[in-house]
């Protein structure tokens, strides 16, 4: 097990295979990236022409762990990061959230904001050295929230 928490992973690239260092991710967390993708490329078609939307990922890296060993062989490995999307709707306009997990910040239109989502993502190792990695379970809060009201 210690050989896998110690593999490092290109934080910037899902990687497809196990060759050349990478992880052998599972079909399912292929189509989790590409959902995040699409999901963000309909909230950049939903603001229109002008609007900004910027998104990334801080990683916290702790040294080991928490890692625990199933009962095949395999490991959970609990992985936590810091999304934030950042939205500028651009000169002249606004967006309001009808409801939103940050108190305060619904009902009231924003010219730009930033908000931070704390993730947690449970990691399901396969056994054996070239095992597959899949998401075991995932849950994600609130963390912050950042914005300019419009002045209109």
């Amino acid at each position: 097990m210690q050989e896998v928490a110690d593999r490092p992973v290109d934080q910037g690239r899902v990687h497809t295979d196990a060759g050349a260092g990478g992880v052998k991710w599972s079909q399912d967390v292929a189509k989790r990236k590409a959902a995040s993708a699409a999901q963000l490329e309909r909230m950049r078609t939903s603001l229109g022409k002008g609007a900004k939307v910027d998104f990334g990922v801080d990683v916290n890296r702790g040294s080991h762990g928490p890692v625990w060993r199933t009962t095949d062989g395999g490991a959970l490995v609990a992985c936590t990061a810091v999304s934030k999307v950042y939205t500028d709707v651009g000169p002249g306009r606004s967006t309001t959230f009808s409801s939103s997990g940050w108190a305060g910040t619904a009902g009231v239109p924003w010219a730009s904001s930033t908000q931070r989502i704390m993730g947690l993502t449970v990691l399901k190792v396969s056994a054996g050295a070239a095992g597959e990695v899949s998401v075991a379970a995932e849950s994600n809060l609130p963390y912050s929230f950042d914005g300019t009201k419009y002045t209109g």
